[in-house]
């Protein structure tokens, strides 16, 4: 390629080269998705109903291991959270465990060592008193199952692939 950086640009009988427009700022790009990490600016509380397992879409950007799942409601139920991964297989859960009012931090049954990919958090209700923290607007790909026990299932598949759900109907969830 020639250099014309260094070429005249006022030749009398040749136009005058064009101007070059600006370019265009890109838009911003938005933040990457961490694990279970959801923009909680616009929250509500609802009642879960129990024995629904409430699912949540999450996205692996490396190789992480998690603990637990972390959830804010006001206490009174037990609750079992639970780790599917991409085909919908279960790979942890924590035993069933109080929920205290306020933030809670449920550990799996043991920590597990995810690459990146999608998974699935998972969290059951034993009663419908709780009162929990609930996403207030279309999120990213969520789901109910009605379980006919307080158990987390061995697998989700049958549900995939999720589709986004409407106000008040998935906790907010994060994993640790």
């Amino acid at each position: 390629m020639t250099n014309t950086s260094n070429l005249p640009t006022n030749v009398p009988g040749f136009p005058a080269p064009a101007p070059t427009a600006p370019a265009a700022p890109s838009p911003a790009a938005p933040p990457p998705l961490q694990l279970g990490q959801p923009n909680t600016a616009d929250t509500t509380n609802f009642n879960p109903t129990a024995n629904t397992l409430y699912i949540q879409e999450i996205v692996a950007a490396a190789t992480a291991t998690l603990t637990g799942v972390i959830l804010r409601g006001n206490g009174g139920t037990n609750i079992i959270v639970s780790l599917y991964n991409s085909q919908g297989q279960l790979i942890a859960q924590s035993p069933s465990t109080a929920q205290a009012a306020g933030f809670n931090q449920i550990p799996f049954s043991a920590p597990v060592t995810v690459p990146p990919g999608v998974y699935y958090l998972g969290v059951q209700y034993s009663t419908a008193s709780e009162n929990q923290n609930g996403f207030n607007y279309i999120v990213a790909p969520t789901g109910l199952i009605a379980q006919g026990s307080f158990a987390a299932p061995s697998s989700i598949a049958g549900s995939l692939p999720l589709t986004p759900q409407q106000a008040n109907t998935i906790p907010i969830m994060s994993t640790y």
